[in-house]
This record gives C-alpha cells, sequence and structure tokens, in this order.
C-alpha cells in the first residue's frame, strides 16, 4: 500500500499571533528570546482552568494550535474511526516551565512541597496525552524527542503511517516553551557564547530562542476529497538520514533530491535550515550536479531558533501558499516574485541528521 498523503491544515502559533502567512520583507533578524503573550494560547486552548493548571506551557500551546487545525480540517465531520486518527509530536525542550517551580521547591522546602502532577506535566508525550484524551483519537502515535530535528521527523513518520496505511489521519505538532527561568538562562549563554562546532556539518549559528507551536492535519487523500476539506498540498515525500562523516553530505543529499523532487522540470524551491556552514554549498552542488532548476533561501536568522518547531513553521507558512498558488521567495520576505509548485524543507542537526520534506501543489479538486 502506498497511499497519497495531503495536508488539510496547517496552523501556527507565534508572538504575533495565529497562523502567520508569510514573512515581510523588512522583517528583522531575531535577536532575543521571544515568547507569546499568554492571552492568544488562552483564546484557541481547548482545556478549563483546572486542567490548566495541571499542564506545561508547552502542552497548553500545542492543544491551542492543534484545536485550530483539526477545526480548519473538518476532521471532526466525518465519520473517520477515532482508532484511525494518530497523534505525532515532536518536542525539545517540553515542560520545563512546570517543573522550574518544582524543582526549586524540592530544593528549598522539601519532597512534601511537590505538586501532584509533575511526572505527566514533565514527561515529553504529555502533549500527545492530552490531544487524545481531549478528542477522543485512538490511532497510532508516536513522540519524537531527536532535538531541533524532532518536529520535522514527527511529520516524516506520521506521513509514513498513512501511507502504509496504519492510520487514516494524524493530528501532527511541535510545541516550545520558554517560561523557565533556567531554560532562559541557558538558551542566553548559549547566544553568548556559541554552540560548539558540529564534527559532521561544521559551524553553528547560535540563535535566540523563539518560542511557537504549529499543527497540521495529515490525512489520506482520498479521505480529503470525500469530506470535502480543504487541501493545501500534497506531502510529496520526506527523507530521513544520519552521518557520521563531513564527506557523506553529497550522497545524502543526491539521495534526498532523488526521492523528493518529481519533476526537474518544475523549478524548486529549497528552504534551507541556514544554521550550519556547509549546507549551503553543499545543497547548490547537489541540484547543480542533478540539473535542478533550484533556488534556495534562508529564513532562520529571521524565525530564530524554534527547536522542534524549526522546519515545520516554514512547511505551514509555504503549504498555504501552495494552496492560494503564491509560493514564491517572497512568502518568505526574499526577494524574487517566481511562483512555485513545489518545495523542499531542509532540517539539520548537530549529530549528523539530515531531515527533510518535499511539497507540491495539487490541482484543486475541491
Amino acid at each position: 500500500m502506498n497511499r497519497t498523503v495531503v495536508i488539510t491544515a496547517a496552523n501556527t502559533l507565534t508572538q504575533s499571533g495565529a497562523d502567520t502567512g508569510c514573512i515581510a520583507p523588512d522583517a528583522a533578524i531575531c535577536t532575543k528570546t521571544r515568547t507569546i503573550p499568554e492571552s492568544l494560547v488562552d483564546a484557541d486552548c481547548p482545556i478549563g482552568q483546572r486542567l490548566k493548571r495541571k499542564v506545561d506551557g508547552f502542552c497548553r500551546k500545542g492543544l491551542a494550535v492543534a484545536n485550530r487545525a483539526i477545526a480548519e480540517s473538518m476532521l471532526l465531520e466525518s465519520d473517520t474511526d477515532p482508532d484511525r486518527i494518530g497523534i505525532y509530536v515532536g518536542n525539545c525542550l517540553g515542560g520545563w516551565g512546570h517543573i522550574d517551580a518544582e524543582i526549586r521547591a524540592l530544593h528549598q522546602v522539601g519532597v512534601s512541597a511537590i505538586g501532584p502532577y509533575v511526572a505527566t506535566a514533565w514527561f515529553p508525550a504529555a502533549l500527545q496525552g492530552q490531544i487524545s484524551l481531549h478528542y477522543g483519537f485512538r490511532g497510532h502515535s508516536k513522540t519524537f524527542s531527536a532535538f531541533d530535528v524532532a518536529g520535522v521527523q514527527a511529520l516524516a513518520y506520521a506521513a509514513q503511517a498513512i501511507r502504509l496505511g496504519v492510520v487514516d489521519a494524524v493530528v501532527c505538532c511541535a510545541s516550545e516553551d520558554l517560561s523557565s527561568v533556567y531554560v532562559r538562562r541557558v538558551l542566553e549563554e548559549t547566544v553568548a557564547r556559541g554552540w560548539p562546532a558540529s564534527p559532521v556539518f561544521e559551524q553553528k549559528r547560535a540563535g535566540s530562542g523563539v518560542e511557537s507551536a504549529v499543527a497540521f492535519v495529515l490525512e489520506n487523500r482520498e479521505m480529503a476529497i470525500a469530506r470535502g476539506a480543504p487541501i493545501l498540498c500534497e506531502l510529496a515525500g520526506c527523507h530521513d538520514g544520519f552521518i557520521n562523516v563531513r564527506s557523506q553530505i553529497g550522497p545524502m543529499l543526491h539521495a534526498c533530491m532523488e526521492k523528493l523532487v518529481e519533476s526537474k522540470s518544475d523549478p524548486l524551491l529549497c528552504i534551507l535550515d541556514g544554521r550550519f556552514s556547509c549546507e549551503h554549498s553543499a545543497t547548490a552542488s547537489t541540484l547543480q550536479d542533478r540539473c535542478i532548476d533550484g533556488r534556495m533561501i534562508d529564513v532562520s536568522a529571521i524565525l530564530g531558533e524554534q527547536f522542534s518547531v524549526g522546519g515545520l513553521m516554514e512547511t505551514a507558512i509555504a503549504a498555504r501558499a501552495l494552496y492560494k498558488d503564491r509560493l514564491s521567495p517572497a512568502t518568505f520576505g526574499q526577494s524574487g516574485e517566481n511562483l512555485f509548485r513545489q518545495a523542499i524543507i531542509q532540517r539539520l542537526s548537530a549529530n549528523g541528521n539530515l531531515v527533510a520534506h518535499g511539497l507540491r501543489a495539487v490541482n484543486r479538486v475541491n
């Protein structure tokens, strides 16, 4: 079985509000930690005040953006079996906002001062569990905690589960909360000191931390058409590779392009990770070797360090632009008005991961 996977919702939550549609041409480089106002989270978060006190901020932000994605895709308006709807989540920092105060209480007062919800709030899969409890989805689900590629890995394997018929639809999301005093201090020191160079991808730029969340609904194309759901674009494929030496970058990028680029005759918008010094030249060389008409862009300095949300934020922006037939470098605040019908989004980790997925415009069927 190899079913076509489409995106029927792509929703974002950032400091500036909900559903970022594009990046302004004059957008400033991110130079300080940015957080999301609680009023924006509360506006869409579907849980009450009592439960709110028991979960971490990354759960509330994830629930808020997932709630909008589920509504936009009209997923609850179908008769799809809840056992066939999965939940795939990526997180990196997770529940430090909740645990920060609890650890302080443990050391300053003692074990009696720790609240009863520490374990469930701090658990990496807490967001996955809260979505399941709230909406009743019981399909095959996973949480990925692979540092800064966790979100794109969640998307890749969610699509794989649909293609293989394990599930019919997946709510896929990533969320980060930077409210912890401890985490903010670590991030500030990291920006000042810089990341150590990657043994594979060379120097990594240290960016200011950004609080954000993103959610998608992925599903089998036939099911989306039958329900009359808005199909933003097709998820053309995904690549999850790992290398441990610099010389393997070229072969891995060749394999990635071979898998994700459907048509060499159609121009390709290649959205780079942008944080590693060797990525631009290695990707440019691969595009040239494979005779692909590609335009590379890098918006990582503007978006900031989003951890598990990195890569998915760009994917959401690109998916919404493809739906409107408006995907271009200008969508991301870059020069150039030429329109594209296919895109690749790359995400790297210092340890040697390269995760990428391809998006493709679809002919309008609804």
